[in-house]
């Protein structure tokens, strides 16, 4: 990834259909009447070159499961980081295949750290760490598993392993509209190098402003509820 501050628009599916979650719970989802490959086009066309797709049944079941959409997606020419159930080389395999350009891994980074280091020869420049946390505490399984790992310790674990970018995740901030937890991220941009992608909380376009001033290794921000309940303008994130 290049050094320029990236707004990457969110796509999270469950059952091919757009969907938002609220603080990661799957039983209160909205799901908008939008086709997510002409979501793609739409975000394409005005100039967003990556798209954030999260496959939310591939994340409760811990393995992809809407393919066919990122496939679709991919055939509209923006690049994807795909995250959802990606938890073995198979998996990341039949991602990559169906045309994503980078393969987030979430779960996986709190038992699959050898293996991970042996992906990434296979898969290089393409991996990406996803933290996702409630209180600073890390969680799993589509979130609904709160692990006995601290951010710092994961962080720890994946230290030397050649990850493109990181994708940090306030479960408590998610879909809530009320901003990001901007004081997590400064701590966590102390304890790695790895870029970051700020998600989780985004409310309005002063948001995106702060986290750009914040510099110090936030080199991106993920933008989902905020954009489907127009709170946030496409042409305030274009100028942004």
């Amino acid at each position: 990834m290049n050094n320029q501050f990236k707004i990457v628009p969110a796509l999270d599916i469950i059952d091919g259909k757009c969907v938002r979650l609220f603080k990661g719970d799957y039983s209160k989802k909205t799901i908008y009447n939008k086709d997510p490959v002409d979501l793609a086009k739409f975000f394409l066309n005005n100039g967003f070159e990556l798209l954030h797709m999260v496959d939310l049944d591939g994340a409760k079941n811990g393995h992809p499961v809407n393919l066919s959409t990122l496939e679709k997606i991919a055939k509209t020419g923006i690049k994807i980081e795909f995250g959802g159930g990606l938890r073995t080389k198979k998996d990341l395999q039949k991602v990559n295949d169906c045309g994503a350009n980078f393969l987030i891994l979430g779960s996986s980074l709190l038992t699959n750290i050898e293996e991970i280091k042996s992906w990434e020869s296979d898969f290089k420049n393409k991996l990406v760490a996803g933290i996702d946390s409630k209180n600073n505490m890390v969680c799993t399984h589509g979130w609904e598993s709160e692990s006995q790992f601290s951010i710092s310790t994961v962080l720890k674990k994946i230290s030397g392993i050649n990850f493109s970018h990181l994708i940090c995740t306030d479960i408590n901030k998610d879909g809530t509209l009320k901003g990001p937890n901007f004081k997590q991220l400064k701590e966590i941009s102390n304890l790695c190098d790895i870029p970051i992608f700020a998600s989780g909380g985004v409310s309005n376009i002063d948001d995106i402003k702060k986290l750009k001033q914040l510099k110090n290794g936030i080199t991106g921000v993920i933008v989902g509820k905020a954009f489907y309940e127009g709170k946030i303008k496409i042409e305030e994130m274009l100028k942004c």
